[in-house]
């Protein structure tokens, strides 16, 4: 049985200056850089192709973007979201996956806000994608309490 909040957490954590024991400054890190890395590596490839490829024959550069975007936030954002959960959970493998549902969530919630601030309509590729970063950040969590005990949902 999966238990996310155990009663010796509560205690542990009365102790610890941490709520829960969580790490807060970990999982702020990890949700911003989960999501300014696909955006970096995306501004970077469109930056590359609007100086060395496009000319007056090719595609220009915003169209070139959607389009390249539409491949690189989700598979970036998943490898992103994974690493920076992965890397989140190294330091408390005993609650990575807690901190792991945290990071899925706000990296989801962030991209969804850019979204909507941007004015940007929501297509179900978003809405795809943001589940996608969610259930790559749990696995990162995952793989991150593994080191710990080899069977993390089961103490």
């Amino acid at each position: 049985m999966c238990r996310l909040l155990r009663p010796d957490d509560l205690v542990s954590a009365s102790t610890s200056s941490q709520p829960l024991g969580l790490r807060w400054g970990r999982i702020g890190i990890a949700v911003v850089l989960g999501e300014a890395i696909p955006i970096a590596g995306l501004f970077i490839l469109v930056s590359l192709y609007s100086f060395f490829i496009a000319d007056n024959v090719s595609r220009p550069p915003d169209q070139f973007a959607r389009i390249v975007g539409s491949w690189i936030g989700p598979i970036a954002g998943a490898i992103a979201a994974f690493a920076m959960s992965n890397w989140a959970g190294k330091a408390v493998p005993h609650i990575a996956v807690r901190q792991a549902l945290i990071i899925g969530a706000a990296i989801a919630v962030l991209d969804i806000a850019i979204l909507v601030i941007t004015g940007r309509e929501l297509r179900p590729l978003f809405l795809f994608s943001d589940a996608e970063k969610f259930a790559a950040a749990l696995l990162g969590g995952l793989f991150a309490a593994i080191r710990e005990n080899p069977n993390p949902l089961r103490r």
